[in-house]
């Protein structure tokens, strides 16, 4: 072929394939995922006592907010070939509770082309579930699969000789000889999860009363799933992928071209609009009349909007919060989470607390004037410091590593200036950045029962016990600190 015609053809493949995954065909094809996720409901194919909840980030697209209560983390990471784990970051305990007082759950997600479901759904959540239901039992590991070729037999015929330990993977998705290879892990998985103390045998068995935890899997196409009969003795999580497999740009129909997965890498493609956000204008975007640049045009009134409703308030009422999530881990040291560009009038700060620490590359002071400007650090307030990071940044997270000496110096200060000091750690989402600086304070001045030490005394620390105070942490605070992130933890902490 010619060349000069060979790169014509593959420019226009770019083109199309951009024209095929715009924000409008990618937001219609999330209101059609989400119509099945309905459908499941409205049908009874999963019972409405079942709380649906959204696997983030991408799973938070497909239902609107004020559908659930909690969300769940399970990345597919930890089901990709050979690297199957169960995560200490994400222990997703929180789940329990919800499983036990509704018996059971469905956790929703999606994928992208030429997948039938994400890794998320079809290997780390039913790791979970054997690692879980193993521990309940004590330790008397028992794998297992049925491997018909009928992907829809799992969803039938559940009453085989006790199931309930068996780790479950779909058929259809996930070899026999994968299902095994995951098998042979197990073990080393379950002693992870003790070493780390996150979960005992006697507290599965008090929350779920010996009943089992077993995957069940939705997907379009699959067909009806509404015949189901559990035993007694079973706690089904339905696994529901959302959207329908196929190849972009193929399926063109009703006004708009079909991308399946269509809410995966949201950064990449939003322009800056959230799930919230898009629920609270759904019936604009429902609109197929609309084009493209009316859509982007939209995005950036609505973000506007939203932006100036909150310096209103800020400007109107003394009270105003200026972070969300507030939340007191010990007496002294608590975490919250700092909108994007936020700016604060630091005057207001010390009537609550004696040292606020703010990682967000994109907030202000209201005061700051140009004197007060450090290219890392802007120490304009006696009782607050910023530091221009962001969480969810691998650069900001590596960064970090080189903060902490002076931040956690300032820390200590404040933390034995006084036993009623208030210290507030705040980043982005509260849960990456903050969290970071808030295990070291926990591993330096802390022991594993959160009894402050007094200055000066002698830790032992190791991975295990950074481990053990994130486990405690997420019990208290569901978050989800970057592996960068506890990189440079460890790194300052054991160096």
């Amino acid at each position: 072929m010619d060349p000069e015609l060979q790169l014509d053809l593959q420019e226009l493949t770019k083109i199309l394939n951009k024209s095929n995954t715009s924000t409008r065909n990618r937001l219609l094809s999330i209101l059609k995922d989400s119509n099945y996720v309905q459908r499941l409901q409205s049908t009874g194919t999963i019972p409405s006592k079942i709380p649906v909840i959204p696997n983030e980030r991408c799973g938070q697209w497909y239902l609107p907010p004020s559908t659930y209560e909690t969300t769940c983390y399970f990345k597919s990471t930890d089901g990709h070939i050979n690297n199957w784990d169960i995560s200490t970051r994400r222990l997703n305990l929180h789940l329990i509770p919800v499983i036990a007082s509704h018996g059971g759950i469905a956790i929703v997600d999606s994928t992208r082309r030429g997948k039938r479901m994400p890794d998320a759904l079809s290997k780390t959540v039913p790791i979970w579930c054997a690692v879980l239901n193993n521990i309940m039992d004590d330790g008397q590991l028992n794998t297992t699969n049925d491997f018909s070729t009928d992907n829809t037999k799992n969803h039938i015929e559940l009453n085989d000789e006790d199931p309930s330990r068996w780790l479950f993977t779909p058929p259809g998705t996930v070899s026999p000889s994968e299902n095994q290879r995951i098998s042979k892990k197990l073990p080393q998985l379950i002693k992870k999860m003790k070493d780390v103390n996150a979960v005992t045998s006697q507290w599965l068995n008090d929350q779920l009363q010996g009943k089992r935890l077993r995957p069940v899997w939705m997907y379009p196409g699959i067909g009806s799933s509404s015949a189901i009969n559990f035993k007694e003795d079973i706690l089904p999580v339905y696994l529901v992928t959302a959207s329908e497999m196929c190849q972009d740009g193929a399926n063109k129909s009703n006004g708009y071209t079909y991308v399946q997965g269509a809410a995966d890498d949201h950064e990449l493609w939003s322009n800056g609009l959230e799930p919230g956000l898009f629920w609270e204008n759904v019936k604009f975007f429902k609109d197929k009349t609309k084009t493209e640049d009316e859509v982007l045009s939209f995005i950036d009134e609505i973000i506007m909007a939203e932006k100036l409703k909150k310096a209103k308030l800020a400007d109107n009422d003394p009270n105003f919060q200026f972070w969300t999530d507030e939340v007191w881990i010990t007496d002294q040291i608590g975490i919250a989470k700092v909108e994007r560009n936020t700016t604060i009038d630091a005057s207001k700060l010390h009537l609550k607390y004696d040292l606020v620490v703010v990682l967000e590359e994109t907030f202000t002071l209201a005061e700051l004037t140009a004197t007060d400007k450090n290219d890392d650090e802007e120490p304009s307030s006696n009782n607050l410091i910023h530091y221009k990071l962001s969480s969810g940044s691998k650069k900001s997270s590596k960064e970090l590593r080189t903060q902490l000496v002076p931040m956690i110096k300032l820390i200590e200060g404040q933390l034995y200036n006084s036993d009623s000091s208030k210290i507030l750690i705040c980043c982005n989402n509260s849960q990456d950045l903050s969290i970071g600086v808030l295990l070291c304070c926990l591993n330096l001045y802390y022991d594993e029962s959160w009894v402050k030490l007094k200055q000066g005394s002698e830790v032992n620390i190791s991975k295990n016990v950074i481990r053990r105070h994130l486990v405690k942490v997420i019990e208290m605070h569901k978050c989800n600190p970057s592996r960068a992130t506890l990189n440079s933890v460890n790194s300052f902490l054991m160096s």
